[in-house]
């Protein structure tokens, strides 16, 4: 009888321990002390809740919001997020893209822009509203392939001690309504690349501190209607533009 209780109770425990692996196994973000099964849903519990504080990873991520209208971190742990053609804004007039209304940080992330929509005029992966600040900071990395940023007057680009990458880009890689901010700074790496069309920047004042900005292989100009500033032994070059 003795035994029976015994292998009863380590059966019970077993199970119990299973349970909670399993569990444990299905959690993709957390914020503070609240676990989530999928980072959709702890995005949701920021935007449109009074859930506060980062949004830590757990696992890969999509990110489909289609807007960003509260301050959000995200703390990947080096986990990757897609940013893809974005569901919510699938339509001939926003065209797939992330807007980002308030402060957007990506932190210790691997972050790929990825919008795919089809058959549009001057296509943009993240358009930036006047108060839009998008981060990348921490050792991020990150990609764009295809279609860059859009950012109205006074929005900012902050790029502190990470790599930021634009490639084959089928227009203008950046552009923004006079002016836009890009700082690149603490050991960051910001490198643009192969602009099918028009220019690699255009419309930002860029500040380059401790940093290296490289625009490379545009069909147009490299840079345009901005100013650049240089500090901290920071390195800029433009080669290859094709005006």
């Amino acid at each position: 009888m003795k035994k029976w209780i015994k292998m009863s109770l380590c059966m019970m425990i077993g199970f119990f321990c299973f349970s909670f692996q399993v569990k444990a196994m299905n959690v993709e973000a957390r914020i503070q002390d609240q676990n989530y099964e999928t980072f959709q849903e702890a995005l949701e519990d920021v935007l449109t809740g009074d859930q506060k504080g980062p949004i830590y990873l757990m696992e890969d991520v999509i990110l489909d919001v289609g807007t960003i209208n509260k301050d959000v971190e995200i703390i990947g742990n080096h986990h990757q997020i897609t940013v893809p053609l974005q569901s919510q804004t699938d339509d001939s007039e926003s065209q797939g893209r992330l807007n980002v209304q308030a402060t957007l940080t990506f932190n210790q992330c691997r972050v790929h822009f990825d919008n795919t929509y089809q058959n549009g005029n001057n296509i943009w992966s993240v358009v930036l509203s006047s108060q839009g600040v998008l981060e990348f900071i921490n050792d991020s990395n990150v990609t764009f392939v295809g279609h860059g940023i859009y950012a109205n007057n006074g929005s900012t680009i902050n790029v502190d001690h990470s790599k930021v990458s634009l490639s084959q880009m089928e227009y203008t890689s950046m552009m923004a309504e006079s002016y836009g901010n890009l700082n690149i700074k603490n050991d960051s790496n910001y490198t643009i690349g192969h602009a099918v069309e028009s220019n690699g920047i255009t419309g930002f004042h860029v500040f380059v501190d401790h940093s290296s900005l490289s625009v490379e292989n545009c069909t147009n100009q490299a840079m345009v209607k901005g100013n650049l500033t240089i500090t901290n032994q920071g390195n800029v070059s433009f080669s290859k533009n094709y005006r």
